[in-house]
C-alpha cells in the first residue's frame, strides 16, 4: 500500500474513533442533565402544565395549593407537591388507570412558573435576596456558603422561619456554636418557602473621657474591663474611678449602674467615663 493511501487510512480511523467518543460523551450528559431537572421538587405556589395525550379534556394549566393539592377533571383533588414532574406524571397515570378512564394513559408534566423553589435570605448577609433551591438535601451551611456568610456587623443569631408538616416553626440557631464540635443538629435541612434572617450585632455606648468613644460591638461574654480596653482606654483626664452604666430595663425605662470592671455588659448598655478631679 502507498504512503498516500495509508495516511488517508490512518485520517480516516482518527476520524471514526473521535465521533465514537463524542457520541459517548454525549450519551453520558443526556442521563445527567434529565436526572438533575428531575430532583426538583414542586411546591406550593408553583404553576404546572398538564397534558394528557389525545385528551385534551384532560389536560390543564393549575397553581399547586398551599396544602399541595392540585383539582383535575374527572379525578378531583391530587397531592402533587413535594413530588418531581416525574413522580406527578407516575401517580397521575396511576390514577387514571384506576379509575377505569383510560388504559395507557401518556402523560406530561411541566413546571411554567416556578415558585415554590425558593427562599428569602435577609439581614446582614454577605448577599441578601430570593435564593433559589437548585439541589435537594440543601442544609444551613450550604446556604451560608452560597450567600458569602454574613457580613461584618452581623450578630451570632440566625433565625429561621418557615413550615414543616402544615406548622408555622420559627427557631434561633446560634451561628458560632453551628460551626463547633456537636453542631451538626444545628445544622437545618432547608426547604422551599424558608426565611432566614440576621440581624446586627449588638452594641455598647461609651463616651466621656475615653479615647476613643462611641459604639462598639458586643462580643459574646464581654466585661466592662474589655469594653474600655476596645475603646483604646481612658484619655489622660480621666479615670476609672466613678464609672456609670445606663441600662435599659426589659419593662422598659433605664436604671443607672455603679459597675465593677469584671461585669459583663448587656446590649444597648451606656458606659460614661468621667473626668478627674485630681
Amino acid at each position: 500500500m502507498s504512503a498516500p493511501l495509508r495516511l488517508a487510512g490512518l485520517k480516516a480511523l482518527v476520524l471514526a474513533v473521535g465521533l465514537a467518543l463524542c457520541g459517548a460523551g454525549l450519551a453520558q450528559t443526556s442521563p445527567a442533565a434529565t436526572t438533575t431537572a428531575s430532583i426538583s421538587r414542586m411546591g406550593p405556589g408553583d404553576q404546572i402544565r398538564i397534558q394528557v395525550y389525545q385528551n385534551a379534556d384532560l389536560s390543564q394549566e393549575a397553581k399547586i395549593a398551599e396544602n399541595g393539592m392540585v383539582t383535575m377533571p374527572l379525578l378531583g383533588q391530587l397531592q402533587l407537591g413535594g413530588l418531581t414532574t416525574f413522580e406527578a406524571e407516575s401517580r397521575i397515570s396511576a390514577m387514571l388507570q384506576a379509575a377505569g378512564l383510560l388504559r395507557n394513559p401518556q402523560i406530561s408534566v411541566s413546571v411554567v412558573n416556578n415558585r415554590a423553589n425558593t427562599i428569602n435570605v435577609l439581614g446582614n448577609f454577605g448577599k441578601p435576596g430570593k435564593l433559589p433551591l437548585d439541589v435537594m438535601g440543601m442544609r444551613l451551611t450550604d446556604v451560608l456558603a452560597l450567600v458569602g456568610g454574613v457580613d461584618s456587623e452581623a450578630g451570632d443569631q440566625l433565625v429561621l422561619m418557615g413550615t414543616r408538616q402544615g406548622q408555622s416553626i420559627r427557631r434561633q440557631i446560634d451561628i458560632q456554636r453551628l460551626f463547633e464540635p456537636g453542631g451538626e443538629s444545628l445544622n437545618e435541612a432547608i426547604h422551599p418557602g424558608d426565611v432566614l434572617w440576621v440581624g446586627k450585632a449588638p452594641q455598647v455606648y461609651i463616651y466621656g473621657e475615653i479615647l476613643r468613644p462611641g459604639a462598639f460591638r458586643l462580643t459574646r461574654g464581654m466585661t466592662l474591663m474589655q469594653a474600655i480596653a476596645a475603646s483604646g482606654g481612658v484619655s489622660p483626664r480621666g479615670t476609672l474611678r466613678g464609672l456609670k452604666l445606663t441600662r435599659t430595663q426589659p419593662e422598659g425605662g433605664t436604671r443607672e449602674l455603679e459597675p465593677r470592671m469584671e461585669d459583663t455588659l448587656r446590649d444597648g448598655d451606656v458606659i460614661y467615663v468621667r473626668e478627674s478631679l485630681f
